[in-house]
């Protein structure tokens, strides 16, 4: 027996079970993230979007990770609206996070006697912080419905050879 080829047969097997190994998780990332987008509408409380924006980075990282195993065409299709759909759920993150912050700090400030003017400027920043997520809020549905796509479901299914998503329920909601 030719050495050279049972290495190379050994190789192309741990190349075929990396794959089948990374399909299996990317496919149930992407099918968590797909569930639980569908879920959140105009009163989904700001912890989902949360929670989603942890789904999303889970199956970012393993797109990334694994990429080199599954065709570039397949792969671009799929990261492209993740991206997005990662920006508008990281930007309303961001400005939650930070106008908490600015209000705890304001507060403080308050007890500790800052002037009127500080505190104005404080309540004036929180506002303009809000009217970023409410921006960001309003554009999660239509970024979240390109991620949702046809398209994308099938580029999913060519990475992960599922044939589709499991969860073919595309409803129309007030995200």
């Amino acid at each position: 027996m030719d050495r050279s080829s049972g290495e190379s047969g050994d190789a192309a097997e741990a190349d075929r079970r990396a794959r089948d190994v990374a399909a299996e998780r990317i496919e149930r990332a992407h099918s968590r993230l797909v569930r639980d987008g569908r879920t959140i509408d105009g009163s989904s409380k700001p912890e989902a979007l949360h929670d989603l924006r942890k789904d999303a980075k889970r199956l970012r990282y393993l797109l990334e990770c694994f990429g080199s195993l599954f065709p570039a065409e397949d792969l671009s299709v799929a990261v492209k609206p993740l991206k997005s759909l990662q920006d508008v759920l990281g930007e309303f993150q961001d400005t939650e996070v930070q106008a908490h912050a600015l209000a705890q700090f304001g507060r403080q400030l308050d007890t500790e006697g800052a002037s009127t003017d500080t505190i104005l400027a404080m309540g004036g920043a929180i506002e303009q912080l809000s009217v970023r997520q409410s921006r960001a809020r309003r554009e999660f549905a239509a970024r979240f419905e390109s991620f949702d796509s046809r398209e994308v479901e099938h580029a999913y299914a060519s990475i992960t050879g599922t044939g589709t998503t499991k969860s073919k329920k595309r409803k129309k909601k007030n995200r």
